[in-house]
């Protein structure tokens, strides 16, 4: 009984190492090849550098700053950004039904309460960003934005805010796919920071913690499985 109780883990322990092993290569090859983009692409220094490789359709990573063509701003907000998000919720009355157990007996019952509702987002930008002198238009640019602390709220609606500073320095990343062109605004990061960020093995790491421990009990599910049958 034993040796088969043994057989039966080392059979799932292979075959989970095995599915372990693919799937680890295939999460560490798209890490490698995310950094042999980042680190082979064209590093500009100058604003004909960056036009150039963009003209030519070359991959290119530069610093400098994102600046936008005109500032704008909302009810609710205090001074002008580059771009601004209001998301507006509502507080709504749910209902939902509780199990608890009453002199031994399992009962239910209904249950109201409030919540918060998204009802929906409106944003203000405007046309079009400059970085190092090239003029890139609003939706072809990835732009990180803040939450700012400060909300209207009334009690039963309230509005928060995303925004994106103006003038902010960072590095640009352009990479062209099948002659589609792509970008990645990376705040307050110098050229350095992203492409040594881009070799980050951290999901590499967490998967392989998380399938180890995943297959653990596994192991122990079927260990006492084929223990109990004999």
């Amino acid at each position: 009984m034993a040796v088969k109780v043994v057989c039966s883990v080392l059979v799932v322990v292979l075959i989970l190492g095995g599915l372990g092993f693919l799937f680890g290569t295939l999460i560490n090859n798209a890490i490698e090849n995310k950094h042999d983009v980042y680190s082979n692409a064209i590093q500009a220094e100058s604003e004909d550098e960056f036009a150039n490789a963009i003209n030519n359709k070359q991959n290119v990573i530069a610093f400098g700053n994102m600046v936008a063509d005109e500032l704008v701003t909302c009810d609710g907000v205090e001074g002008e950004y580059a771009y601004i998000r209001m998301s507006h919720y509502q507080k709504v009355v749910k209902t939902r039904v509780v199990t608890y157990t009453e002199n031994g007996k399992s009962k239910s019952r209904v249950e109201t309460y409030y919540d918060w509702n998204f009802m929906g987002s409106k944003s203000y930008h405007g046309d079009t960003f400059e970085f190092l002198g090239y003029t890139f238009d609003y939706n072809t640019i990835d732009l990180p934005d803040r939450k700012l602390e400060d909300y209207d709220y009334n009690g039963f609606e309230q509005n928060t805010y995303f925004v994106i500073e103006n003038n902010v320095s960072g590095t640009m990343f352009v990479e062209f796919e099948n002659d589609q062109m792509t970008t990645k605004f990376y705040e307050n990061q110098t050229i350095d920071d992203v492409v040594n960020a881009s070799d980050n093995k951290a999901a590499l790491i967490v998967f392989i913690v998380l399938w180890t421990i995943a297959a653990i009990p596994v192991c122990w599910i079927v260990g006492s499985k084929v223990y109990n049958d004999y």
